[in-house]
């Protein structure tokens, strides 16, 4: 079995729902409270898990009650585990979800930070990467061991999908090789130091990314307006599932997820960017983002779905 290869963050979610943010000043109530795992990288993990793939996670958590607790979800998940513990506490976000299913998060990268070069280097010999297909990372934990990632999965040949969240100052030329580089609006927007205000923009945007970085393929996450793929050679614009928006937290990492694991199961790169918009869409129908995540199974019924809708039209 293909495995995939998740290096990345890991926090525990502290999510209030909000009828609304509050003013600067104001103190309002919560309608309601999730303590729940995540992480860009915890969560791209249990997506791909639950989607039926072989998954490994190596990451940094403390030697706390939710390091303890986040070990045992994952072991429960099935995800094959090399974990550092930190001596820095295991990280954490404070999540507000606006009625509208809109959210504003607050992270302490806390354990996260302290995952450097030199604590995966036994991790990622030759003979190790050997027994992955893909390797999936974000930029949620330090830059220069990103960077480590990318050169070694290079040097073996490994295909790396990079989520480019949160928001981080790098020099895009660590990305050449790359798989896929895949950013949203606002990660756009942060790496080429320009705002972005129509599909033409964005699609130039896509060029200078891609020329500037060396990724093959940019993958761009649109939310509600779908997504956008840039080869170099063409643009292609994926449309979005219609669906009731419950929830967007976590949406961006349950698509890039669902990405990898369709490249990883022998998907071309435009039927896997359908299928992660399948995910994405089903992820924020409902409230909270481990609760949210869907089988290989409900996709396919969902894709199915859809297809058959659009056969009567």
């Amino acid at each position: 079995m293909n495995s995939l290869l998740v290096i990345g963050s890991i926090n525990m979610d502290l999510v209030y729902s909000l009828e609304r943010i509050p003013n600067p000043g104001e103190s309002l109530p919560s309608t309601d409270f999730l303590v729940a795992p995540g992480g860009k990288g915890a969560n791209q993990a249990f997506v791909a898990s639950k989607l039926g793939n072989k998954v490994k996670f190596i990451g940094s958590v403390g030697n706390d009650i939710w390091g303890n607790k986040l070990k045992d979800l994952l072991i429960d998940n099935d995800i094959e585990l090399d974990l550092k513990t930190s001596s820095a506490n295991t990280g954490t976000a404070v999540i507000m979800l606006e009625k509208n299913g809109e959210n504003r998060i607050i992270v302490n990268n806390g354990a996260n930070d302290d995952l450097k070069p030199e604590d995966i280097k036994e991790k990622l010999t030759e003979k190790k990467l050997e027994n992955h297909s893909i390797i999936l990372i974000q930029l949620e934990i330090p830059i220069e061991t990103v960077e480590y990632i990318i050169r070694k999965a290079n040097k073996a040949n490994i295909p790396v999908i990079v989520d480019a969240g949160p928001s981080k100052k790098c020099d895009l030329k660590i990305f050449d090789g790359v798989k896929i580089l895949s950013p949203n609006e606002s990660e756009l927007s942060f790496l080429l130091n320009k705002e972005f205000n129509s599909l033409e923009d964005i699609k130039k945007g896509l060029i200078k990314l891609k020329n500037k970085s060396g990724a093959q393929n940019i993958v761009m996450k649109l939310g509600k307006k779908g997504s956008l793929l840039y080869n170099g050679n063409y643009f292609k614009k994926f449309e979005p599932y219609d669906v009731e928006t419950k929830d967007t937290t976590g949406a961006g990492d349950g698509f890039t997820a669902a990405l990898a694991s369709s490249l990883l199961n022998q998907l071309n790169i435009e039927d896997s960017i359908k299928y992660a918009n399948a995910v994405g869409a089903l992820m924020v129908e409902k409230k909270g983002v481990y609760n949210s995540m869907p089988t290989n199974k409900e996709v396919k019924d969902f894709l199915r779905g859809f297809s058959a809708k659009a056969r009567k039209q």
